[in-house]
């Protein structure tokens, strides 16, 4: 019988990531930009405002129903995202995070329409990759653009 040697690092990244590298990616982080922008209303308030939040919280868990994505993904949520429950759901519903491999994420913010999207190597507590600016119009996307953030204590509004 001829035995034949596989090399065990390309078998690592075809694993999906375990809940502990869940663990240890998920919590809050400051973006070098206030990339996470949403236009809606303040509850209990009619006219429609533009807000926007460089902190950005990685779920470990999801509890929204994503509809425009398959497979398995995490939840994500904008500090402070002081919107209405419509706003809230519009923003949230397609937003998350997912792992690519065991070393880098993609994380998703938009509203089905718009918003940037995420290719992040992890690196301790900083992430670090590309934004692209997606849009529904065809030829109006921008070229990609380098991106960092970095982990922080969550603030205390969650």
């Amino acid at each position: 019988m001829k035995r034949i040697a596989v090399p065990l690092l390309c078998l690592t990244l075809a694993v999906p990531a375990r809940a502990q590298d869940t663990a240890s990616v998920s919590g809050c982080y400051r973006f070098d930009r206030a990339y996470f922008t949403w236009v809606g209303r303040r509850p209990g308030q009619s006219s429609v405002i533009q807000d926007s939040t460089a902190i950005l919280r990685l779920s470990p868990t999801s509890e929204i129903q994503h509809s425009l994505v398959r497979g398995p993904v995490l939840d994500v949520y904008a500090v402070p995202f002081v919107a209405d429950s419509s706003t809230v759901q519009r923003w949230l519903q397609p937003s998350n995070w997912t792992f690519e491999t065991a070393t880098t994420i993609n994380v998703v913010w938009r509203n089905g329409l718009y918003g940037p999207v995420f290719w992040m190597a992890i690196h301790g507590d900083t992430l670090r990759g590309q934004v692209r600016f997606t849009t529904d119009l065809v030829g109006a996307e921008p070229p990609p653009e380098s991106a960092v953030a970095v982990q922080i204590a969550c603030p205390a509004q969650l």
